[in-house]
C-alpha cells in the first residue's frame, strides 16, 4: 500500500514537472514551479526532469527580477518627470 502511494505521488509530481517544463521562462508561475520541485524530491523524483525544472526555476525568477527592476526604474522617472512641462 505505501510503495502504491508512493508510486503515484512520484507520478503526479513528473507529470506535473512536465507540465510546467512546457511553459517559457516568461510566462512559468514561479511559485507553482517551485512547489512540483520541492513535491519531486519528497517523491524521491530525480534526474534530468527535475535539473531541467531548477533551471526553469532559476531563469524565470531571474527574468521576473528583471522585470521588476525594469517596472521600478520607469515607475521612478514617470513620478520624477509629474510636472515637467511637455510630459503626459
Amino acid at each position: 500500500m505505501v510503495a502504491k502511494k508512493a508510486a503515484a505521488a512520484a507520478k503526479a509530481a513528473v507529470e506535473r514537472l512536465t507540465d510546467l517544463l512546457s511553459y517559457a521562462p516568461g510566462s512559468v508561475d514561479c511559485a507553482q514551479l517551485r512547489t512540483a520541485i520541492l513535491a519531486s524530491r519528497e517523491a524521491q523524483v530525480g534526474g534530468t526532469l527535475l535539473r531541467k525544472a531548477e533551471v526553469l526555476l532559476q531563469r524565470a525568477e531571474q527574468l521576473a527580477a528583471e522585470k521588476a527592476a525594469t517596472e521600478s526604474v520607469h515607475g521612478a522617472m514617470h513620478t520624477h518627470m509629474i510636472g515637467v512641462k511637455g510630459w503626459p
